[in-house]
């Protein structure tokens, strides 16, 4: 689900002086269903996966689901607490 890289191919490799943090995030289906109806959003309008359907959410992917504050609308905002050990 995350990993700590830097530049080089081999994704296992940490070096001191380029960290890299990746993951995924997760929204609640019914904010993403909401975001994807506005006019704004270059997309179809249809999911194509749902939280349920998601491999990564459903193995663990959960922990990772955003509470927002805002709306599709308006705009969304939120934030995330992450502690990496680089030892």
């Amino acid at each position: 689900m995350a990993s700590v890289t830097d530049s080089q191919p081999n994704p296992t490799r940490l070096k001191q002086h380029n960290p890299t943090f990746t993951s995924q995030l997760f929204f609640d289906d019914k904010v993403t269903d909401e975001v994807v109806k506005q006019p704004d959003y270059l997309r179809s309008n249809e999911r194509k996966v749902r939280n349920a359907n998601d491999p990564i959410y459903g193995n663990g992917g959960h922990q990772l689901e955003l509470s927002l504050k805002g709306t599709a609308r308006t705009g969304f905002s939120t934030t995330f607490d992450l502690g990496i050990n680089l030892r």
